[in-house]
């Protein structure tokens, strides 16, 4: 008897972010499993849901179980109501699809044994980030990577192109850990100052989980990454450190004129984000979004 999984997303921002899809999904399914970040998230959940089941106790905190180890054990959780003909929603916080590995491998072992099995968007913490921060991506481009396999891989960086690194507080780490290690955030603060001066404006950035709380927004100079405020949740948004200007050959190519691209009239990227809104970290006064030089002090 064949079972139905559907993988679903919360949003960033408790329960108001859940689709009306997810919604009905999560409400219809004979079995629940979620992984969420806040309390009323978890909460709605459970009455939606009598079933509603928590993940998190398969990552085994102290025990110096392997985060990969956690996640397949999720994974196996997760199927096994499938396997026996059961209609299985999995709901992850954000986009379900965006940095999380049991919801691909879920859906992919799901297919593989002729189970039923799809995945809805939901609203990640990049949506979050581009208006939070207020900058388009298309101007002019985006560079994105986990800071794990960033400092691994060491790809080349564009230092015209804005650049997001996800997960900064916990690179380096393959366990569950409580706070992020400042050794290796010095590692990938070496690996960053390769590419950018070490006085370059960089901003930790954290979506809000609640709709009356403001997003943090901290601007601070590259170099001083590692002493930074920083938890799981944390990611690192670095600007342009260079104009990017498009090329008259190419554009001559393209038979367009200079003066009709938006690229070489509108810099959106290249300014400090949050300018335009003046947001501050509510319980850190001196946290001022987008604040010119000279910077505010490091965080405590």
């Amino acid at each position: 008897m064949n079972g139905k999984l559907t993988v679903v997303g919360t949003g960033m921002t408790a329960i108001s972010q859940l689709t009306r899809e997810a919604e009905h999904c999560l409400f219809t399914a004979d079995k629940v499993y979620y992984l969420v970040t806040d309390a009323h998230t978890e909460t709605f959940l459970k009455q939606l849901n009598a079933s509603a089941e928590c993940l998190k106790r398969h990552y085994e905190p102290g025990t110096g179980k392997p985060r990969l180890w956690a996640y397949q054990d999720m994974v196996e959780a997760i199927l096994a109501p499938v396997r026996k003909g059961l209609s299985v929603c999995a709901a992850f916080y954000g986009h379900p699809g965006v940095f999380v590995y049991p919801s691909h491998e879920a859906v992919v072992q799901a297919r593989r044994e002729g189970h039923e099995a799809k995945m809805l968007p939901g609203i990640s913490a990049e949506d979050m980030l581009f208006a939070d921060l207020g900058f388009d991506p298309a101007l002019p481009g985006l560079q994105t990577y986990e800071a794990t396999g960033f400092v691994l891989l060491k790809p080349a960086i564009d230092a015209r192109i804005p650049l997001i690194l996800w997960q900064i507080g916990v690179v380096g780490l393959l366990t569950p850990e409580p706070t992020p290690s400042r050794k290796n955030l010095e590692a990938l603060t070496d690996t960053l100052l390769q590419t950018y001066p070490s006085d370059h404006d960089a901003v930790v950035y954290q979506a809000s989980a609640y709709e009356n709380v403001a997003p943090v927004i901290h601007v601070f100079p590259l170099c001083e990454l590692a002493r930074q405020d920083i938890n799981a949740l944390s990611t690192l948004y670095i600007p342009p450190a260079m104009r990017a200007d498009p090329d008259p050959y190419r554009a001559e190519l393209l038979g367009v004129r200079l003066t009709d691209l938006s690229l070489s009239r509108r810099q959106g990227s290249g300014r400090i984000p949050g300018q335009a809104y003046g947001l501050t970290h509510p319980e850190k006064p001196g946290w001022v979004t987008g604040s010119p030089s000279p910077h505010g002090s490091a965080p405590a």
